[in-house]
């Protein structure tokens, strides 16, 4: 695998890809479930079970995770991660497209595929556990009390490394 910078007006992306991209076979792109940092940790399994030979391989970290940059557009609503993800599909390219996408984040390209994008064709969505806009819908105070969670959990947990950073460790 090769891990490439892909620039867009919204942040660099890593990817990690097979050694040769062709553009005459089927490109498959994969994005990892949120909270995972690696995509590529999060196929690794699946990316050694593919024949390289009959696909090209990308798996993507999301602006802000694993290896890529911070994004432009810090704050994060369905609209900015749509653009990101678009951005880089454009650049990615390859006229047999496929995306891969496990579970949260097959809500972006979903979003992608209702705006009908014109910069790149995407052939198929194979989604591993997806979630789907009907659960969010359906489901908003269910979604927004993970997130709150999610946020309180993380200030909680860097709260707590300042505080050993400057005090050191707690004895018990």
């Amino acid at each position: 695998m090769n891990k490439n910078y892909v620039k867009t007006s919204r942040g660099v992306f890593t990817c990690f890809s097979s050694e040769e991209i062709k553009q005459n076979k089927p490109t498959l792109v994969f994005f990892a479930a949120m909270g995972i940092n690696s995509a590529y940790l999060d196929f690794y399994n699946l990316f050694t079970f593919l024949d390289e030979s009959k696909y090209n391989l990308i798996s993507v970290d999301m602006l802000g995770s694993g290896f890529s940059s911070d994004p432009v557009y810090h704050q994060r609503t369905l609209e900015n991660y749509s653009k990101e993800v678009s951005e880089l599909l454009a650049k990615v390219g390859g006229s047999k497209l496929f995306i891969v996408s496990h579970s949260f984040s097959a809500v972006y390209p979903l979003n992608i595929l209702h705006q009908k994008q014109k910069d790149f064709q995407v052939l198929g969505l194979i989604g591993i556990d997806p979630t789907a806009p009907k659960i969010m819908l359906h489901d908003t105070d269910q979604l927004n009390s993970s997130l709150n969670e999610a946020k309180q959990s993380q200030k909680s947990t860097i709260k707590e490394w300042i505080q050993i950073l400057i005090h050191g460790f707690p004895i018990p």
